[in-house]
């Protein structure tokens, strides 16, 4: 049985360390399109080309809805958006193991909010301890005067809502 852990060790430590390699695969990707696709397309163009780049038939499907963005943001808002959704992809990548993903981002006069759903294998908010993700998403927000909410339950995915 000791060899039988080992097995299951390594194993373990060899897909932990696939997924940490794809979780920063993206955020380079990412980071990429947001210095191209952010300036030339603005906020609406490079939240659908971050979709078409994470979106996997069959493996994990993307659905963006984008309401008011037609027109340009002050830039740092436009990064700031960017970063939080890129941040909620890369948390439901690393963790949730979902298949689909919903992220809609609605600009009005005054606020922009922003909900990214994912089927994963959610978590108890009550019981979980806040890691870099979730602080990255509360200190970017609260940089825009914004704040995060969570709602998730085992086994129900999780949805993250940030005013």
């Amino acid at each position: 049985t000791k060899d039988l852990l080992k097995l299951q060790e390594r194993q373990f430590k060899q897909v932990f360390g696939m997924l940490d390699e794809a979780v920063s695969e993206v955020r380079r990707i990412s980071h990429d399109l947001l210095k191209s696709s952010l300036s030339r397309f603005g906020l609406k163009g490079a939240l659908e080309e971050l979709r078409d780049t994470i979106h996997v038939p069959g493996k994990l499907e993307v659905e963006t809805n984008l309401f008011g963005l037609e027109e340009r943001l002050e830039q740092r808002v436009e990064v700031a958006t960017y970063r939080i959704v890129q941040e909620c992809i890369s948390n439901a990548l690393k963790h949730a193991q979902a298949t689909t993903l919903a992220i809609q981002v609605t600009r009005s006069s005054a606020m922009i909010n922003i909900i990214v759903e994912d089927n994963g294998k959610g978590f108890d908010p009550l019981h979980v301890q806040e890691g870099m993700g979730m602080g990255n998403l509360r200190q970017r927000a609260a940089e825009l005067g914004g704040v995060v909410g969570f709602d998730s339950r085992p086994g129900r995915g999780t949805t993250v809502n940030i005013d």
